[in-house]
């Protein structure tokens, strides 16, 4: 079971630990990177992963109990707050899917091989 953990946030698998709370690696319940990387796969973005951990821990907790405490000891959350989390996270992956487009020229340009500025100009 791989597990990295970049502070920086240089990565999808890091933003997805450390907003997730899933930062220790001898914390219970910790994910593998294999498991982080399927999960953004699956749902398409870090930020939909996030909720979904969220989701999931509200589910869990649901069954269990009527709070969590975080991996660190230092924030408890009942089951509504985790959803509410995963409210927020889903929006937040919403909001990025909505800036990420693509222009027709440039996708074209790209599967050329040939970035705009390769061509001499940016319009095509």
């Amino acid at each position: 079971m791989a597990f990295s953990y970049d502070g920086a946030l240089g990565n999808d698998i890091s933003k997805v630990r450390f907003h997730a709370g899933l930062t220790d690696r001898e914390a219970p319940g910790v994910l593998s990177d294999e498991a982080i990387t399927g999960h953004i796969a699956a749902v398409g973005s870090w930020q939909a992963a996030v909720a979904g951990i969220y989701r999931r821990r509200a589910a869990d907790l649901g069954r269990a109990a009527t709070s969590t405490t975080s991996a660190d000891g230092s924030v408890t959350y009942s089951p509504a707050e985790l959803r509410a989390l995963a409210d927020h996270w889903d929006r937040e992956a919403a909001a990025a899917a909505a800036t990420t487009t693509t222009s027709l020229p440039r996708a074209v340009i790209r599967r050329l091989g040939q970035s705009p500025s390769d061509r001499g100009n940016t319009r095509v």
